[in-house]
């Protein structure tokens, strides 16, 4: 057997010098093919990771979030949401979406999230640069004042005083960058890409005087959270919702299936055509090589080690070219994330980007999981 593979490798490499462009061409169908498949499962896995970790930073010791979907919760549902046994905090909560405008430069969406600033500013997980003053008390609840997460400041070169251009919905208003916000630890967080105002600031920037979007309660440790949310429902209109805020990564998972299912099947298409290209290709080369697989046949060659001679270049073309595509798709996948989350923000829900690092450990690893 070992003289066999020898002879085999004989074959392929001068094969290869013989057509080393057709070679090329082949492994480089496959490794588009691959990649195509790579990043988009990999850009699939991190936009939702990114949703899921930006909803469960977001939510801090949130256990229960009560939304009425399009039109908003009116804000006096929180005096009877505080009667509730077991609910021991109520927080109203606006998230909106916003465009940057910036002169000679495409709108960038970016994600403002109304809070009430003075009763949240240490429960949320996030911190402001600049340390609580007297002033920046007084910032936090002019209506026009934002702040603005580290890397989005960073991306769009704002600093603190500076104004920002947001065009909402057919208005628009500027906005002054009232301070800087980090996340809690060293580690990533989704607060670097948000924007928080001040609760009623938010109301009167987006025009939702009276209304928020959801409001976040926190159950007391001691009892059941299906309990208590099923007490909550009972103070609520029917059309009111109250679910745990992991739930939420579900719901946007199904909204999106269809639009990551069609991404998906063009990436099949990719591997299909490396497929195709691979077949052709071996097909070509028995009909090219006939006299050579005569002379094989005339030593003594069975046939079946004829056809293993085929199927192991047939395998290393594959073996290759999905090594290859495999990185390529791992680096087309840092592009794929910036479109693919522009796009089911503007589509579906807003999400952000991942860290371009985070391709290379979590999602790379879900993604093989699956």
């Amino acid at each position: 057997m070992l003289s066999f593979m020898n002879v085999v490798l004989l074959i392929l490499v001068s094969h290869l010098r013989q057509w080393p462009l057709r070679t090329v061409l082949t492994i480089g169908g496959v490794a588009l093919g691959v990649s195509a498949s790579v990043a988009v499962r990999t850009a699939n896995v991190d936009v939702l990771s990114s949703f899921e970790q930006a909803v469960l930073t977001v939510a801090g010791p949130t256990t229960l979030e009560v939304s009425g979907g399009e039109s908003g919760l009116d804000e006096q549902l929180m005096t009877r949401l505080r009667r509730v046994s077991g609910v021991t905090s109520v927080s109203p909560v606006i998230l909106q979406t916003a465009v940057q405008m910036k002169a000679g430069q495409p709108g960038q969406a970016i994600q403002v999230l109304g809070l009430d600033l003075l009763a949240e500013f240490n429960t949320r997980g996030f911190r402001v640069s600049q340390p609580a003053t007297e002033r920046q008390m007084l910032d936090m609840i002019h209506p026009r004042s934002v702040f603005m997460g580290d890397k989005l400041a960073t991306d769009w070169n704002l600093s603190v005083g500076d104004e920002i251009h947001l065009l909402i919905g057919t208005g628009s208003c500027r906005c002054r960058v009232a301070g800087i916000l980090h996340g809690e630890s060293d580690q990533r967080s989704s607060w670097e890409r948000l924007a928080v105002m001040d609760i009623a600031a938010a109301q009167v920037t987006f025009g939702m005087i009276g209304l928020v979007d959801r409001i976040d309660l926190v159950t007391a440790p001691n009892l059941s959270v299906d309990e208590v949310a099923d007490k909550v429902r009972m103070v609520l209109p029917p059309h009111v919702t109250v679910e745990r805020p992991v739930n939420r990564t579900s719901q946007v998972e199904q909204m999106i299936s269809a639009f990551r299912l069609n991404l998906t099947v063009l990436s099949w298409v990719g591997l299909l055509v490396g497929m195709f290209l691979i077949y052709n290709t071996m097909a070509f080369s028995v009909a090219q090589r006939r006299r050579e697989i005569g002379i094989f046949r005339a030593v003594g060659m069975t046939q079946e080690r004829v056809a293993l001679l085929f199927l192991i270049e047939a395998g290393l073309y594959g073996i290759v070219g999905g090594l290859v595509g495999s990185v390529a798709g791992m680096v087309l996948a840092q592009q794929l994330i910036a479109l693919l989350s522009r796009t089911i923000s503007d589509l579906y829900v807003p999400v952000s980007a991942g860290g371009a690092g985070s391709l290379w450990t979590g999602p790379w690893f879900r993604m093989v999981a699956e």
